[in-house]
């Protein structure tokens, strides 16, 4: 990938982009849906499926009809008390995918029951030559929590030697998910398409200092070449490169944050990743960035008795930790709780209303 190494100032936060292309060849899975019936080897795994251990284990693996996004039935890997991990796959059929080529894998995926924010899923492919395992691709992202039906699908190239690949579907949480509507097809050629990721940044830093530099990534999803440019609205950022081209690798952004001059307060803005020759010409991505200091609690500029009123609803009293999120800037001498220790340096830093407070009153 050819990259740029222009330097201008930028906007930052990203989305991505819809990881769709132009489709073409039939899907390569047997029995997507799990509509045709339980697999004779594995219960409550659907035809043509197969447990990735080749063992089977019904109390996990449900070919269920209560849950699906579409059709009659869904692939279920349940929760369970002792089993934290379950997987089931399907390998296609020798030769069926082409070194070198383009494929989108997809699937529609929904979580619930799930209690730990550690709690994740994978939904990846294997590639084979023949019998050997020679490569892998995961999702874009991982995915954690609970969420209704989602389509989840990224565009992978076969690597050399590559003539098979593998479905994975997996769990490894405290809950349980859902797969649906599997799907592995070469795409044709296609226009270029734009992903950026991660989708959103939200920074906090305190006033007089920089905030800790990103490293989203632009990606070309689609065909062809993508050919794309960086441009913003703001004056607070540095990145470089400001662009590249890309066939489907990954470019690395490195965004750097000069807001060591700005103001206390809260700043929103947008930046554009473009290419008029892709099939989403325009990314727009939006960024909130807030700038706070000491003592002030509603974070308007100044230390006054608004945020004295704040911090006595904070109190909590020495070595009794302060937990909650609208106290986190209560907590002056980052001992963990909100005690007369922070209310002396509170004083050192009243400023009065509509005085600008000084960043530096807690040093």
């Amino acid at each position: 990938m050819t990259r740029y190494r222009t330097r201008i100032v930028l906007a930052f936060g990203w989305t991505v982009a819809a990881v769709a292309s132009t489709r073409g060849g039939p899907n390569l899975i047997r029995n997507p849906g799990f509509e045709e019936g339980e697999s004779p080897t594995y219960p409550g795994v659907g035809l043509h499926w197969e447990t990735n251990d080749a063992q089977p284990h019904p109390d996990i693996d449900v070919l269920t009809t209560s849950t699906r996004h579409s059709g009659s039935c869904s692939q279920w890997l349940k929760a369970h008390e002792t089993w934290d991990l379950g997987m089931v796959r399907q390998l296609t059929p020798y030769h069926s995918i082409t070194a070198g080529k383009t494929y989108r894998i997809s699937g529609w995926i929904k979580t619930a029951n799930v209690h730990n924010p550690a709690g994740w899923y994978v939904f990846g492919a294997w590639y084979f030559d023949d019998d050997t395992r020679i490569g892998e691709s995961k999702m874009p992202q991982q995915e954690t929590l609970n969420y209704d039906w989602r389509e989840i699908a990224w565009t992978v190239v076969a690597p050399a030697e590559a003539n098979r690949i593998a479905v994975l579907l997996t769990r490894h949480t405290d809950g349980d998910v859902w797969y649906d509507d599997i799907s592995v097809t070469e795409v044709s050629p296609g226009p270029p398409l734009i992903s950026v990721s991660p989708n959103s940044f939200e920074k906090r830093v305190l006033k007089g200092q920089n905030a800790e530099s990103d490293v989203p990534s632009v990606q070309n999803v689609g065909g062809g070449t993508l050919n794309y440019t960086l441009t913003d609205e703001a004056g607070w950022l540095d990145y470089l490169p400001s662009a590249g081209t890309g066939t489907g690798e990954t470019d690395a952004i490195v965004v750097l944050y000069d807001t060591a001059d700005l103001p206390v307060g809260r700043y929103q803005t947008s930046i554009t990743v473009a290419d008029p020759a892709a099939a989403n010409p325009l990314v727009s991505v939006p960024v909130d960035l807030t700038v706070w200091t000491w003592g002030d609690l509603d974070g308007d500029g100044d230390v006054d008795q608004t945020d004295f009123g704040l911090l006595q609803t904070c109190y909590s009293g020495n070595g009794i930790i302060q937990t909650a999120p609208a106290c986190a800037d209560a907590i002056m001498d980052a001992d963990g709780d909100v005690d007369p220790e922070d209310f002396a340096l509170f004083l050192g830093c009243l400023s009065g209303p509509g005085v600008e407070a000084d960043e530096h009153c807690a040093d």
